[in-house]
Order: structure tokens, then C-alpha cells, then sequence
């Protein structure tokens, strides 16, 4: 009898701790693509490119070609991973100086989707913002929004590494798509990044509440394509357009809202050419 109880206890301690790992599956640090990494493509190895998934990373830092950080600033970043008709997706990034050591701090604004985890890679400990289990679980695409403070002083050029994983949801790492980047950020001095970002690359959103649209104005110092993105806070886009072609200078578009739109927070995102430009915004109909 003794014996029949203790295989019973056994047992159910291996249903719960497999059952424990399965619920604290999520992202793993380390595998953001950066010096010395591999990328989520370690796991998810099906495919050797990303299919018709993308990845983007977007900021309110300053600059257009080139993006700056103002020492101790905090800025508003996120990363885009997308691939229509896929419904989870993953993600993993690491702000690295030159040396491959952290690079100022990643800071977690929605618990839901997104936490921090370390890896030893060399002779550093590199912190990963990644998803957390079923974090990105959203139709089409998932913004993984966080907050990015600059190291306090100038310490050179900072790398943002980040990849994406696109999965099928199936349960397991087959059958997924992979994408990754990076974005080199330079330092500047406060007087000269402020006058940028106050002046011609900060992103103005505006709610046009009688005529229920969205209105977004910036400064570019090119003739490109426009394209505007809202996202709720939970990473899902819930309105998009293509603006069409604009020109050099002070640009104002306009998006219009769906009817389903609920009160709250959203993120606009606008890509222009080699502007990439995003912006928190309350939206109160």
C-alpha cells in the first residue's frame, strides 16, 4: 500500500512540475542577435528567413537617419513583429554598448506582455527585455512597448539588437518564422538633441473629436511614403492607412477612428521613408 502511495505521489509531482514549466514558458534571454548571440531562430529553426513576417523598432528618440540620446533621458520605444494571419508572436532585445555590456536601462511599462531576464554571454551580464507567456498573443501583429533610459553619461554609441518570433501557436517551436535588427543610437549634447526633437522630429497627435479622426503632425527632410499604425496598450493594432506619397517639411495627416474605438491609451506609429516616429496618446470620444 506504502508503495502504491508513494508512485502516486510521484507521479503528480511530475504532471505539476512539467505542468509549473509549461506555465513559466516564457522568452528567454540571450537571443537577441547581438555579438556572441544566436537570435530565436536557435529554437524556432523551421525556417532560415522570416517569410512574410517583419520586424521594426520605433522611438521618440531624436534625429531622422540618424536617432541621438540626451545622457539620463528616458525615451518611449517599442518593437513591432508582424506577419498577417499568425496569432503569437514573440520577442527579445538588448541595448548593448560597444563592449557588449548593457547600455543604459530597459524599463518594463506593460507586465503583461513584456519582462527583463539576464544572460551570461562572456564576460557580461546582458539583460533582455522579452515576452512574456502569451504576451504577444494577438491577430497579426504585436507592439511590445517598454521605456528606454540613457546611460548617465556619453559612453558612445549604444545597439539595439531585437528579434521576433512569428509563431503558429501550435504548441511547440516548429513551424514558426523568425525576423531580426538592429538600430545603432549616438550621443549628443542636450541643447542640440532638445532643439531637434522640440522642432522638427517630434511626433504632435491630436484627436479631432467631432470629426472622429486622428491627426498626426511632424517634420521630414525627405519626399517619401507615409504610413500611420494604432495600437491599443495591449499590442494590438486596431487602425492603420497608407497616406501616400508626402513631401519634404511640415506634415499633417489625418486618420480616421473606427466606430469600435474605446476610450484610453494608444500608440501611434508613423513610418516615413527613414523616419520612424511613435507617440503615446489618450483618445477620449
Amino acid at each position: 500500500m506504502k508503495r502504491i502511495i508513494l508512485i502516486l505521489v510521484s507521479i503528480v509531482a511530475v504532471v505539476v512540475g512539467t505542468a509549473f514549466d509549461i506555465l513559466s514558458n516564457n522568452g528567454k534571454a540571450g537571443y537577441a542577435g547581438s555579438p556572441s548571440e544566436s537570435t530565436c531562430r536557435n529554437c524556432h529553426n523551421s525556417f532560415t528567413n522570416s517569410g512574410a513576417g517583419t520586424i521594426s523598432f520605433n522611438s521618440n528618440l531624436p534625429g531622422s537617419s540618424s536617432k541621438q540620446y540626451i545622457p539620463g533621458a528616458t525615451y518611449q520605444m517599442s518593437v513591432v513583429v508582424k506577419f498577417a494571419g499568425r496569432g503569437l508572436f514573440g520577442v527579445g532585445l538588448e541595448a548593448l554598448t560597444s563592449t557588449g555590456a548593457n547600455a543604459g536601462t530597459i524599463v518594463v511599462t506593460n507586465s503583461l506582455m513584456t519582462t527583463t531576464k539576464n544572460a551570461t554571454i562572456g564576460p557580461n551580464s546582458r539583460k533582455s527585455l522579452t515576452h512574456t507567456l502569451n504576451g504577444g498573443a494577438h491577430a497579426d501583429s504585436s507592439v511590445f512597448a517598454f521605456n528606454w533610459t540613457a546611460p548617465s553619461t556619453n559612453i558612445g554609441n549604444v545597439t539595439f539588437y531585437y528579434a521576433g518570433v512569428m509563431a503558429n501557436n501550435d504548441g511547440n517551436s516548429s513551424g514558426d518564422y523568425v525576423a531580426n535588427g538592429n538600430t545603432i543610437v549616438t550621443p549628443g549634447s542636450a541643447t542640440g538633441i532638445n532643439e531637434i526633437a522640440n522642432s522638427k522630429n517630434a511626433l504632435k497627435v491630436f484627436t479631432l473629436v467631432s470629426e472622429r479622426k486622428l491627426q498626426v503632425s511632424f517634420n521630414t527632410s525627405e519626399n517619401s511614403n507615409a504610413d500611420i499604425a494604432l495600437y491599443d496598450m495591449n499590442g494590438k493594432e486596431v487602425a492603420s492607412i497608407n497616406a501616400g506619397k508626402i513631401h519634404s517639411g511640415d506634415v499633417t495627416l489625418e486618420m480616421n477612428l473606427p466606430a469600435q474605438i474605446m476610450h484610453g491609451v494608444y500608440i501611434v506609429i508613423v513610418r516615413a521613408g527613414s523616419l520612424n516616429l511613435s507617440a503615446k496618446t489618450p483618445i477620449m470620444l
